[in-house]
């Protein structure tokens, strides 16, 4: 009896250690899955922050791609059960980035729109007689137009700036190496290269 339960106790231990094993492979697996497709999403946002600082960028195909972004990250994020805390947490980062690139997309379009507006309004309004000397309260209201329109776009520009402040410091980690250990930690994760325009 003490020798069959032995043999009995030595199988048990041998397929809980098999068990073990094959869990943690699986982790490791999971990990070096989701970091090689998470570098690859996270180099498309960091393409998508670096085109919207350029001047005119084009708003629709810039919607689209952040579409996909999104959609990637949120299939990455949903296995972050059995993430390493390293991998998850580079994922995490790049979801605040990517809504605030959200954010901004939605503001530059808006201003876009009021700005076509305002074009269309003032090519379809009547063109005031011309005189051959401006009166004093016209050249006035120029003047404050001009000065409340600089004072705008100085804080339009300072607002853009801490906007992208806020994204480099949020994509600081934004890649993760592809290797992890076999406890499922993933490797220390790498900063992007890429100078960013701001």
């Amino acid at each position: 009896m003490t020798a069959k339960r032995s043999t009995v106790l030595r199988i048990i231990v041998s397929v809980l250690c098999a068990l073990v094993f094959l869990a943690a492979a699986a982790a490791a697996l999971l990990n070096w899955s989701v970091s090689r497709r998470y570098n690859a999403t996270a180099a498309l946002l960091q393409s998508n922050i670096i085109s919207a600082s350029q001047k005119d960028p084009d708003i629709s195909a810039l919607q689209r791609s952040q579409s996909q972004v999104n959609e990637q990250l949120a299939s990455e994020a949903s296995t972050s059960l059995f993430q390493a805390r390293r991998v998850s947490k580079a994922i995490r980062s790049a979801q605040q980035a990517s809504k605030s690139l959200d954010v901004k997309l939605t503001t530059i379009q808006k201003k876009n729109e009021e700005a076509a507006d305002q074009n269309v309004k003032q090519a379809g309004a009547s063109p005031a007689p011309s005189s051959s000397t401006s009166s004093p309260s016209s050249s006035s209201q120029s003047t404050d137009a001009a000065r409340n329109q600089a004072i705008q776009e100085a804080q339009e520009r300072t607002q853009e700036s801490q906007d992208q402040t806020k994204l480099d410091s949020l994509l600081r980690q934004n890649t993760v190496n592809d290797s992890s250990t076999a406890d499922g930690t993933a490797a220390a994760p790498t900063h992007v290269t890429t100078t960013q325009p701001w």
